[in-house]
């Protein structure tokens, strides 16, 4: 579900974090074992060993330890038995144990490089990625041919953020072993990550070709397609991983998101319930933050999705941050230097909405900086940030840890992470610490669940006191809505409604989402409006060429004339914006309503009925309603909502009166006051640095609003 290049008729909100699989390093075990340990110790050790190396390759761990410990209770420093036993070790989770049995082989054995390949594994799975990488530079000088330690080389360097070198290694993997299978996946890999989506695919495809039960390849392959928007061929690569490996639980909630996309309902319930339990199921694998905030999920619910997220994905960031040794002070600033960390700095619905904040800052006490590593399209928008910024830095090329020690070395005092777990998003760099404070805001609305962001930006409307349990983060409360506008946003001129293929007499209903915020609860409410509202239609974005069917075809089950579902094409933002003043009314999605969408509907006059939950996307559209004065367009229910849509459009009165004070209001409310929003989010950070100097403690921090 990713935003369209033009920045038009759009939803807000950014797609999923894409945890693309990366093949773990393979423990090695010799076929045949010879060499030092054979000469250096008795006949009946090195019978003792083959046997046990039989056995341990037959699958049989039990009985291949107790014959390694049998040899090493005779020879304590031998080097097979100890590199063996450690390899079980780690086979079987006990990573300290693999550790010291591992480093006393080495120490036996300098120059063996299988035994530094698989402590590098090892090293790894304990997130000690620098020893990690050391120990498989070591494997690759000691046997340069060795395609698996190059591998297993890229693997560290990709979760280190460091994509070239990582590059590099996979292709020296597959140049001294042209089928490995696993070097061409996590190529792919690597690929997709720099946004070479004709490479990464060409690389899955071969990684398949090789070897075709590969499920995890047919995973990344559909989450490729997914971001091309192929979405057709996505849901068949799913289906393919699923059928390959039948307990891939991420590839069925993959599989979910892209029938969302497509507006293919028939297994939504069954779904949601998947996911329910996965969620209850501690044990279970990480579930995407991001494909959490659009299911009818509760808050707490949410907290526990980013909270694994955290536990699972992120932990070998943990190590490095030991490493790097940041130190901060606490003393009082004149200037407070604030970085903005995105990739999303480009024509995109985040740098829509806070360009003009940007421009707005007071360079007598703040001095502004915008950390990039997303992809540069030369937009106009991309150049009024970055000229909006006192430093403009393209972090692209670092690895996660450069990219801390730069933010680092430039003495930010607060970090504003713009991603969350949405796509692209490099949480490893706040995980690294290199800032004092760091924060949430704005492109994920919903906890990181993370120790390291301290502060979520919030209002009273998006976070109530009563659920400040579910997010990890100290709230800061604005006084309006937290989401920030540009004001000086151009309508374009308005089409007539045939220009549209609109009908020119007929009530028209509008909501210009993605199609994954579209449940099928919410469908059959728009559909009752249809039918109770003659001659009325919806017109929604065509967000790709397979949804426009399915939901004719949903609408015709439900009794409703399948053209009264009028799709728009998107259109540029300008452009956007003017034909929207076409729509008498928009009907919100639920759970995830409606964030820039909103925002773009009331600055052009035109009233949006939402319903509110206890989410955080659940409640944006009832914030921007509240701050502009019009809290009547908020609904708790779907009868209320219904009721609310229905009234407005049977009685031309109200739904003129109502138009009438939003018109009204967005000339003076703070929604659109990028002045007054500026100042507030300023003495929000003042507020957090001066909670961060005295060590407070306080879950909510309120904001005074200025004037």
């Amino acid at each position: 579900a990713s935003a369209s290049p033009a920045g038009a008729g759009t939803a807000a909100e950014q797609p999923h974090l894409r945890y693309i699989e990366t093949t773990v390093g393979r423990h090695t075990l010799p076929t045949l074992v010879s060499g030092p340990a054979d000469v250096a110790h008795p006949a009946s050790t090195s019978t003792a060993l083959k046997k046990a190396v039989a056995s341990h390759q037959a699958g049989r761990l039990t009985e291949a330890e107790a014959l390694y410990r049998q040899i090493l209770a005779a020879v304590p420093e031998h080097p097979d038995a100890n590199h063996l036993l450690g390899v079980i070790a780690a086979q079987r989770h006990r990573n300290a144990e693999a550790l010291e049995l591992l480093t006393r082989a080495i120490a036996a054995s300098p120059t063996n490089p299988l035994c530094h390949n698989n402590l590098g594994n090892v090293l790894l799975a304990l997130g000690r990625l620098d020893e990690a990488i050391a120990a498989f530079r070591r494997a690759v000088q000691l046997q340069p041919e060795y395609a698996e330690a190059h591998n297993n080389l890229g693997i560290a360097l990709f979760e280190q953020g460091n994509l070239d070198q990582a590059i590099l290694n996979y292709r020296r993997a597959l140049a001294q072993q042209p089928r490995y299978s696993a070097a061409y996946n996590n190529l792919g890999n690597a690929l997709y990550r720099q946004g070479h989506m004709s490479e990464a695919n060409a690389a899955y495809a071969e990684a398949i070709r090789i070897r075709p039960d590969y499920a995890e390849a047919y995973f990344n392959l559909g989450v490729a397609l997914q971001e091309q928007g192929r979405f057709d061929r996505a849901r068949a690569a799913f289906t393919y991983a699923r059928e390959r490996r039948s307990d891939y639980v991420e590839a069925r909630n993959f599989e979910c998101v892209v029938t969302r996309q497509l507006c293919l309902w028939d297994g939504f319930d069954s779904c949601l319930s998947e996911v329910r339990e996965q969620v209850r199921d501690t044990s279970h694998a990480t579930l995407d933050p991001f494909f959490c905030l659009s299911l009818p999920l509760t808050a707490a619910e949410q907290h526990r999705c980013a909270a694994r997220q955290v536990a699972v994905k992120l932990a070998p960031v943990f190590s490095q941050r030991n490493r790097l040794k940041f130190s901060f002070t606490r003393g009082p600033r004149q200037v407070l230097r604030i970085g903005y960390l995105s990739a999303d700095f480009r024509q995109h619905a985040t740098s829509c909405l806070l360009a003009e904040v940007l421009e707005k800052h007071d360079r007598r006490r703040f001095c502004i900086a915008a950390y990039s590593y997303g992809p540069d399209d030369r937009s106009p928008l991309r150049d009024r940030v970055a000229s909006a910024c006192d430093h403009f830095v393209d972090i692209r090329e670092h690895s996660h840890d450069a990219a801390a020690s730069l933010i680092y070395q430039d003495k930010v005092d607060i970090l504003v992470d713009l991603m969350g777990y949405t796509r692209y998003a490099r949480p490893q760099i706040t995980a690294l610490r290199p800032a004092p404070v760091q924060v949430n805001y704005l492109g994920y609305p919903g906890t990181c669940g993370a120790e390291w962001v301290d502060y979520i930006i919030a209002d009273p409307n998006v976070i109530p006191r009563a659920l400040g349990d579910c997010y990890s983060e100290r709230v800061v409360v604005l006084p309006d809505s937290y989401q920030p506008n540009d004001r000086t946003r151009p309508i374009g001129c308005t089409p007539d409604r045939r220009a549209c293929d609109l009908p020119e007499s007929a009530l028209v209903f509008c909501n210009f989402n993605q199609t994954y915020k579209i449940t099928p609860a919410m469908f059959d409410v728009w559909m009752r409006i249809l039918r109770t509202v003659p001659g009325s239609v919806l017109w929604l974005l065509e967000s790709n060429r397979w949804a426009p069917d399915n939901l004719r075809r949903e609408a015709a089950v439900r009794g409703i004339d399948a053209d009264r579902l009028i799709f728009a094409p998107k259109l540029p933002m300008e452009a956007h914006l003017g034909r929207l003043r076409n729509a008498d009314l928009c009907i919100d999605t639920f759970p995830y309503t409606s964030h820039t969408t909103g925002s773009d509907a009331l600055w052009t006059g035109v009233p949006l009925v939402t319903m509110t939950g206890e989410t955080f996307a659940s409640r944006v559209a009832a914030s921007l309603l509240c701050t502009l004065g019009v809290p009547e367009l908020v609904t708790d229910s779907i009868d209320a909502y219904f009721n609310l849509a229905w009234t407005l459009a049977r009685t031309p009165d109200k739904l003129t009166a109502i138009k009438s004070k939003i018109e009204s209001n967005r000339r003076t409310s703070p929604l659109f006051d990028s002045d007054r929003y500026t100042r507030n989010l300023e003495s929000a950070y003042e507020t957090m640095w001066e909670n961060y100097r005295l060590g407070g403690s306080d879950k909510f921090l309120s904001v005074k609003p200025w004037h």
